[in-house]
């Protein structure tokens, strides 16, 4: 082709033999005289033409050499394999002859930077001289398989090499075997995660660090979002993320403060430096954050809060809570009224009993801690008191599965703490049955089934003869592990007991899986009838079978 001017023949190894030929690479050559040179990248117009034929043969490396005299001159050169040339050619326009391309100045004193250059352009031309009609679109990357990118540098500059140069991304859809060519990215900077532990006066605060390193800085990253320059000392922190995460890096950086130095293995790391605008407002935010885990181990929860996702709303609420609880503030409220309620910040949900008095002061109390001080009634239809009853046989699933302060523990002594009587083991029944579906619907409250089994064998000691207790024992059950052979032979044996009961015979057909019977059963009941029994648990065990 005449738009050439030669090749470079790459050899694999020293060896300059013919059959040590890695690949040939076309080269352009142009020049041209001035007084003085330019510094770092230049751009310079490619025709149109030349591109569209280099493309159909893979590509060329392009040099550009500018001239002062015979003795002094720099060459640039621009490494045009087919995703280049594509982007080149993606910008032009109707009739348009030339196109600007980046030159980049060549370290001609340098072989083995010539070399890579070399073997750069071989790599990428062998993987995209068929593939570049077939290259992923960027907006397509979320949906990959599997990105890649190789680099060609010596391992003591690899990283220099990384920053100062656009790597080429490769990228794999899923269920195929084939690298497609992306597109050419700048690297904004390097992350290495480093496994030494970070710690102040012999306390550990990390158990790694990061180290991420720019063309413009070198950053070490302690936790998540506390920023170290190591050339001026300055240190940055951004508020950010759940609160677990927040307390620690705030609990570092107060005790930083006062140490004026940190550790990094047996490395001492001095000279950190805060503005005292900044130190202050670190000092406030640990103690508000300490409010925080006041309220948070008030009400036992452990779930970690998304301090992220906290509304307006949410940081008056805990505000509130903060206020009554820590500092026995008296709050008033004109239109709260007495009763349980569900306090809501973000992720955490805190099941909670409001009394407020005849001032209208406002007392909040954990519910859980709160069932046993709480006296409730069983009574009657027509009025009459008949017993004694546990205001938590009232709760509902969806009370149980948003409970971020669930205690169980509590739960089931409460209840267990009042002798039963019928109306009272009905009421605890009932309960079972919502605990059972709270881990239908969240399956990691696997405690729910626990509690629900050892109120069912307490249940069972108050009577014996109730199928409906057994019943919900080997629902339980059956969440748990598969039925052995005993637990079967009762549900028979039940079967046969039972032989009127249409709803209990439903029951003992579902836990024997034994489609055919349920049908059979369920059929018998009227329309109203079988709308009650689909509410049960028991017939969520149908999808097993």
């Amino acid at each position: 082709f005449p738009i050439w001017d030669g090749n470079i023949l790459v050899y694999n190894s020293v060896d300059n033999s013919n059959t040590n030929i890695r690949g040939k690479i076309p080269i352009q050559v142009k020049g041209t005289t001035v007084k003085k040179f330019s510094e770092g990248t230049r751009k310079y117009q490619v025709r149109i033409n030349d591109l569209e034929g280099y493309l159909g043969e893979g590509g060329a490396i392009y040099f550009f050499v500018k001239i002062i005299n015979p003795r002094n001159s720099r060459i640039y050169y621009a490494s045009l394999f087919p995703l280049v040339i594509d982007d080149l050619l993606s910008r032009k326009k109707e009739g348009q002859k030339t196109i600007s391309a980046e030159f980049k100045l060549l370290n001609e004193s340098d072989i083995k930077h010539i070399e890579s250059i070399c073997h750069e352009f071989l790599f990428h031309r062998e993987r995209q001289f068929s593939t570049i009609k077939h290259r992923i679109p960027m907006e397509e990357m979320e949906n990959l398989q599997k990105l890649s990118f190789t680099v060609f540098a010596p391992r003591e500059h690899l990283y220099k090499h990384i920053l100062e140069n656009e790597l080429v991304l490769y990228g794999q859809r899923e269920n195929e075997s084939m690298d497609l060519p992306i597109s050419k990215i700048k690297t904004k900077s390097i992350i290495r995660s480093m496994d030494l532990k970070v710690s102040i006066n012999s306390k550990e605060y990390f158990e790694n660090y990061k180290v991420e390193k720019s063309e413009e800085e070198n950053i070490i990253i302690l936790g998540e979002n506390i920023r170290v320059n190591l050339e001026n000392g300055k240190l940055n922190y951004k508020i950010k993320g759940n609160f677990i995460t927040r307390f620690k890096e705030v609990k570092f950086m107060k005790d930083l403060l006062q140490a004026r130095h940190f550790y990094i293995g047996e490395y001492k790391v001095e000279g950190v430096t805060l503005t005292r605008g900044e130190e202050k407002t670190i000092k406030n935010y640990y103690e508000y954050l300490m409010e925080i885990k006041n309220i948070l181990n008030f009400f036992n929860v452990k779930e970690d809060l998304e301090m992220d996702s906290l509304s307006e709303d949410d940081y008056f609420r805990m505000k509130v809570l903060i206020d009554i609880i820590l500092y026995n503030k008296e709050i008033k409220s004109k239109s709260l009224e007495s009763g349980i309620m569900h306090f809501n910040m973000a992720n955490i949900n805190i099941l909670v009993i409001v009394l407020v008095d005849e001032d209208k002061i406002i007392n909040v109390y954990d519910y859980f801690d709160s069932i046993e001080r709480t006296k409730c009634n069983i009574v009657s239809d027509d009025g009459e008191i008949i017993g004694e009853g546990c205001i938590c046989t009232e709760l509902k699933a969806n009370d149980i599965i948003r409970a971020s302060n669930l205690n169980l523990e509590k739960l089931e002594s409460s209840i267990k703490r009042i002798p039963l009587i019928e109306a009272y083991a009905y009421q605890v029944n009932f309960l079972v049955l919502e605990l059972i579906k709270s881990f239908d619907i969240k399956n990691d409250l696997i405690d729910c089934l626990y509690t629900a089994f050892n109120l069912c064998e307490w249940l069972e000691e108050f009577d014996n003869n109730s199928a409906i207790y057994k019943i919900n024992k080997l629902q339980t059950i059956k969440r748990i592990r598969k039925l052995n052979e005993e637990e079967k032979e009762r549900l028979m044996i039940m079967r046969e007991d039972f032989k009127e009961d249409i709803p209990i015979l439903c029951g003992v057909s579902i836990l024997l899986e034994n489609k055919t019977d349920f049908e059979y059963y369920f059929r018998k009941m009227d329309e109203e009838e079988q709308k009650e029994f689909k509410e049960f648990p028991i017939y969520k065990l149908l999808e097993e079978f």
